[in-house]
């Protein structure tokens, strides 16, 4: 696939497979993450990468009881739910966070998230990008899950093989865009 239709046909995916991503391909998506540029390429990211189902599934249930807490109604509704999992069941979840002392940090850490989410999308794979998992990883627990403690959880990224494939056709809002000649 040329590089502009993997832009193109590149969307957050809610529904997957029960399918395994190939550690191969795992690999490739980290490599694009790491080599996403950065300011004077501090490169001030840590990915932590989980596959195991009961880590995601430990996960998933620190961020239902922090939703259930939250007093925000569609959270607290959302958590309440019988399937409750903000990463929508995806095989892979790749927690980004940003290194806390980096002036800038968390705004280079979505270069690396978009990088990873075309390698993904080259691959034949799904992704969406989700800030959610702070809710289920924050400082009080990341040693656990291999952050480093100068760094904070910043946002995930779930990576999986889709239901179906998506065949919606992108629109465009070119008044988004003006172009002096």
């Amino acid at each position: 696939m040329e590089l502009y239709d993997l832009i193109i046909s590149r969307h957050s995916e809610r529904k997957y497979l029960r399918e395994t991503v190939s550690k191969e391909d795992i690999q490739k998506i980290v490599e694009a993450g790491l080599s996403a540029p950065s300011g004077m390429n501090t490169q001030p990211w840590h990915f932590t990468v989980i596959q195991n189902k009961e880590t995601q599934k430990e996960i998933v249930e620190t961020c239902r009881a922090n939703f259930l807490k939250s007093g925000e109604d569609w959270r607290v509704n959302w958590a309440k739910t019988e399937n409750f999992n903000p990463f929508y069941g995806a095989d892979v979840i790749i927690v980004i966070s940003n290194k806390s002392q980096v002036n800038k940090s968390k705004e280079d850490c979505p270069y690396a998230i978009q990088n990873m989410t075309i390698m993904a999308e080259g691959l034949g794979l799904s992704s969406c990008i989700i800030k959610d998992i702070c809710w289920g990883i924050d400082k009080s627990n990341q040693e656990k899950y291999g952050i480093p403690s100068d760094y904070e959880c910043y946002m995930s990224l779930v990576i999986g093989k889709s239901v179906q494939k998506n065949t919606k056709k992108k629109t465009f809002d070119y008044s988004k865009v003006n172009y002096i000649d």
